[in-house]
């Protein structure tokens, strides 16, 4: 190591796995959090983030939009609520 910051992996999940990387969301979307309170927050940083957590940068600007909205929101970001609409034979018949 000469100093210099490592690039993340290819594929995060290949290295921690996916149990450990959904665990990682709250810490990492905490912090960005953090960093926006102090003024400091950067595209960079999500960008990082995304990279590091297997998500889109899209997908941590959501969640931080969404655990500014929702303190449950903020312990575990990305986590889809029940009320997800369902395409069922009944919406689909006329």
């Amino acid at each position: 190591m000469d100093g210099q910051p490592m690039a993340p992996p290819e594929d995060p999940a290949g290295v921690l796995g996916e149990v450990s990387l959904t665990a990682l969301r709250a810490p990492a979307v905490r912090r960005l959090l953090a960093l926006r309170v102090e003024r400091r927050l950067s595209r960079e940083h999500v960008r990082l983030a995304g990279e590091c957590l297997g998500v889109s940068e899209r997908t941590v600007w959501r969640w931080l939009a969404e655990a500014s909205r929702s303190p449950r929101a903020a312990i575990r970001p990305g986590e889809r609520s029940g009320e997800r609409f369902e395409i069922t034979r009944d919406v689909t018949e006329h």
